[in-house]
């Protein structure tokens, strides 16, 4: 539960791990005082009030354990029968495949449950139109279906957040994604917004200096970080 939280209109209210919403620069009248105009995913509409219709925010690891947990779609989606629809999966696979989507201003979604017990979900920061997913939902079914038939091994973590490895080489771009996290602890902070969580891989950095702003310092992978820092 965590993972999940409630959504809300105004940016000054949002959760912190929330991204930017982008809608092209899409201007409405202020739900809430339409003499004024905000940008649509700010203010356009009250949020608070879409209990069942988009009222919560998430992350997608806590859509595929939806997934792993219940059904997402009509057994006969086109014939409109009910069917399992959001009732527990108790381990059994959905045959054939099974989706989910959903969009409002700024943001989009899709969820994915496979008949191999594969799920995956996609989150954009961008209203996309149903066929827009048709292509990265292809892309990973392919993948996953030869995955199946050839062997596949599994990530046991979690990649959430920005990575600093001090240890990195040392003319390595760093961009604070897993694979190239940043080297640098001055850089890994000034390119990371309020709130951020920074992952430490193990290691030592000379930097010292003040934590002027709320952050989460992890060392997912266990070892030793250390930084010389003064709060």
């Amino acid at each position: 539960m965590t993972e999940v939280v409630y959504g809300r209109t105004f940016a000054a209210d949002q959760d912190p791990r929330e991204p930017w919403y982008d809608d092209n620069g899409l201007i409405w009248p202020n739900v809430f005082n339409p003499s004024e105009t905000v940008p649509a995913p700010y203010g356009g509409w009250h949020q608070e009030k879409h209990f069942a219709s988009g009222g919560l925010v998430t992350t997608t690891s806590a859509l595929v354990n939806l997934a792993e947990t219940y059904y997402i779609q009509m057994e006969d989606f086109c014939g409109g029968v009910l069917g399992n629809y959001g009732e527990p999966t108790n381990g059994v696979r959905p045959n054939p495949k099974r989706s989910h989507n959903g969009r409002l201003r700024g943001t989009s979604s899709y969820l994915r449950q496979r008949p191999d017990g594969v799920n995956f979900a996609l989150i954009f920061n961008k209203a996309l139109d149903d066929s827009v997913f048709n292509d990265p939902r292809d892309m990973l079914d392919d993948a996953f279906d030869t995955f199946d038939a050839d062997g596949f091994t599994w990530p046991t973590q979690g990649v959430e957040g920005q990575w600093v490895d001090f240890d990195a080489p040392i003319f390595q771009f760093g961009n604070g994604s897993y694979e190239r996290p940043w080297r640098l602890f001055g850089i890994a902070l000034s390119s990371s917004p309020d709130e951020a969580t920074l992952n430490l891989k193990s290691g030592n950095s000379p930097w010292t200096g003040t934590l002027d702003r709320p952050l989460r310092l992890r060392a997912p992978q266990g070892g030793t970080s250390r930084i010389g820092v003064n709060i």
